[in-house]
């Protein structure tokens, strides 16, 4: 499995933050509350951060960039307060705003998923390499990523994938963290623009493990968007 990706969601101007500082001097303060590690780039400024505390000074109507790469052993799932999905722009600067940047940790893999905890929500993945990690019934012999979803109650699990940019793509859910787990659902396009969707019985507390998968091994980087609706 391969890196975190990015997205196409991004922040409004006035409203987002708490009140301004001063006539032309705003504050903005990023945030980095995932188990994952990684860095933020804000532009103007270049200003860099990796850690708390990170406040950055930006200006009254300025255009403010945010761009998150996430660590080798990590992936990039969102951006949350001031910003929302995996982009960050704000838009003629008004107040001060904070900005939560959700790092997650893992390879991808069955012995090192992508822990997403219970996160309910629209982020986006990549992948490149010739590893497979696993492959569902329904196919999927090249390179994958696997995610790691814990329901935080009993119910159904709503799965959406879209804007996948290879094909054909298969996505399946395996009762369990381990290869072998038994799976609930697998489902493939052969599409040129695929979208799938699962809905999967899910028990509270119980980890699950969902698998982006393909037929392809090579340098190419392979994307896409997926959707967790929570039970």
């Amino acid at each position: 499995a391969g890196s975190g990706g990015a997205g196409s969601s991004g922040a409004g101007g006035a409203g987002a933050g708490a009140g301004g500082a001063g006539a032309g001097t705003l504050q903005l303060t990023v945030r980095f509350p995932g188990a994952g590690t990684g860095s933020i780039s804000v532009s103007p400024g270049g200003q860099v951060c990796s850690s708390e505390p990170c406040v950055v000074q930006i200006s009254r109507g300025d255009e403010i960039n945010i761009e998150a790469t996430a660590d080798r052993t990590s992936a990039l799932l969102a951006f949350w307060g001031a910003c929302r999905g995996t982009m960050c722009r704000i838009i003629n600067a008004q107040t001060d705003y904070v900005v939560d940047v959700g790092f997650v940790r893992g390879a991808g893999t069955c012995s090192d998923p992508l822990r997403l905890g219970s996160f309910s929500g629209g982020f986006t993945g990549q992948m490149t390499g010739a590893v497979s990690a696993t492959q569902g019934t329904c196919g999927g012999t090249g390179i994958d990523r696997v995610y790691a979803y814990t329901a935080p109650r009993t119910g159904t699990l709503r799965v959406d994938l879209d804007v996948v940019t290879f094909h054909p793509v298969f996505l399946y859910v395996l009762d369990g963290l381990a290869c072998s787990s038994q799976e609930t659902t697998c489902r493939s396009s052969n599409e040129m623009l695929p979208m799938l969707s699962v809905d999967v019985p899910v028990l509270a507390g119980r980890t699950y493990a969902i698998v982006v998968d393909s037929t392809y091994a090579g340098t190419a980087t392979l994307g896409w968007a997926m959707i967790l609706t929570a039970p």
